[in-house]
């Protein structure tokens, strides 16, 4: 089973147009499960770049799916699957779930696509002051959702603009969590309309991982992100995979870009707030970022 070519991709988000095009694609990665009230990490991770590079990784990824030395041909790639060797993985050794997991994550390592993402320490909302809260919420940064989405809209078109007034970016996300996609789309229409993004906000939309191997990608830049923040619990036992040094680099370029927020990070953003050092939602991000993990 071949998945949906970039090309398809960027027609879904774009619509016909003679003008460059960038895309952001980005999966939403929440402890297993988005409905986990347990969970400590959330992250949000996906890559943006140029319709051009997203071809090659079509190619390369399907390359790795295709190679008979599988003990079968996947539908798709899950990371918590492979993982745990559940579902599609049923039957797995070890080692061959290692071995693909390598294989994609080279895949990666060699694309000119670049990686981005938010990752927050959901408890640490608990331990904000009333106030604190109260103030993050007045800027529409009060749930971890809201948090990533706010930075990931932010990032994505500030390294549009960077690379030429000309282009546009969409968004990509998993259908996976309707609740959470009404909540994208009430932020696509705050970027393009109140805060005057429109030029460089095309819009979002959803997909199945099934059919986009950029989701495929976006799903395991997200694990393996949380994973790497869950170095903060050592109590915490949960199968992972180590990771090659190239990859871990890119994976703590994601966690320490801006996008990373805890408890002291939170309470400096609430500080600022109070204290209009950020003029609106839209400025807290687009200028260099002040917040990390």
């Amino acid at each position: 089973m071949r998945c949906v070519s970039a090309r398809e991709m960027f027609f879904f988000l774009h619509g016909p147009s003679k003008r460059k095009k960038v895309v952001a694609v980005f999966y939403g990665f929440f402890d297993g499960s988005n409905t986990h009230d347990g969970a400590k990490v959330w992250s949000l991770c996906g890559f943006v770049g140029e319709e051009v590079a997203f071809g090659p990784l079509d190619d390369e990824w399907n390359r790795v799916l295709d190679k008979p030395c599988w003990p079968k041909r996947l539908k798709r790639f899950h990371m918590v699957d492979c993982v745990h060797g559940d579902n599609e993985f049923v039957g797995w050794s070890f080692a061959e779930r290692l071995a693909i997991f390598g294989d994609l994550s080279s895949v990666l390592i060699a694309s000119p696509l670049l990686a981005l993402g938010s990752v927050v320490i959901t408890e640490d909302f608990a331990k904000l002051e009333p106030e604190e809260l109260q103030l993050l919420k007045s800027q529409g940064l009060g749930t971890p959702l809201d948090l990533s989405l706010q930075y990931v809209f932010q990032r994505a078109i500030k390294l549009t603009r960077q690379t030429s007034q000309a282009e546009r970016v969409g968004l990509l996300f998993d259908d996976d969590n309707p609740k959470n996609a009404e909540r994208c789309h009430e932020w696509c229409n705050v970027y393009r309309t109140r805060f005057g993004f429109d030029e460089w906000l095309a819009g979002i939309g959803f997909g199945k991982s099934q059919e986009f191997t950029p989701l495929q990608a976006a799903d395991l830049l997200a694990y393996c992100t949380y994973r790497f923040t869950m170095k903060r619990y050592p109590d915490i036992s949960d199968p992972h995979f180590p990771v090659m040094p190239a990859f871990l680099r890119m994976i703590e370029a994601v966690a320490n870009d801006g996008g990373g927020f805890d408890l002291e990070s939170m309470k400096q953003l609430a500080s600022n707030i109070k204290n209009k050092r950020f003029g609106n939602a839209e400025s807290i991000s687009l200028s260099e970022p002040t917040h990390r993990t």
